[in-house]
């Protein structure tokens, strides 16, 4: 994992504005994510569908509480953690390389 933050980062481009930027990196991160984040929800859901499946698959994890389960895959980034945290990292390294180009210029436009 410290390998793919380690290539991520030499890889980062501001290239097309932060509209394109954001378009890029939720197309290569969040889809993924979230087609990934199927396979960790099946189970929960469809014992949210069909609650007699609970019974039938034999796991230590407490089905009962799917909706909880769901959330934390969804929207809390249980599993892969990795690559949410990796778009927000995008979008903070975003704003922080504009603010330093836009200091930097300003900076050595005093200094001239």
């Amino acid at each position: 994992m410290p390998l793919f933050y380690f290539l991520g980062g030499l890889t980062f481009s501001r290239r097309g504005g932060f509209k394109a930027f954001l378009a890029r990196k939720a197309k290569t991160l969040l889809i993924p994510y979230y087609i990934f984040s199927l396979y960790f929800i099946a189970k929960p859901l469809a014992v949210i569908l069909i609650p007699s499946l609970s019974s039938t698959f034999h796991s230590s994890h407490d089905y009962g509480n799917a909706g909880r389960q769901l959330f934390k895959v969804l929207i809390m980034g249980d599993g892969l953690w990795f690559l949410m945290a990796f778009f927000v990292g995008e979008i903070v390294m975003y704003g922080l390389t504009s603010l330093f180009e836009t200091t930097f210029s300003m900076w050595t436009g005093f200094c001239s």
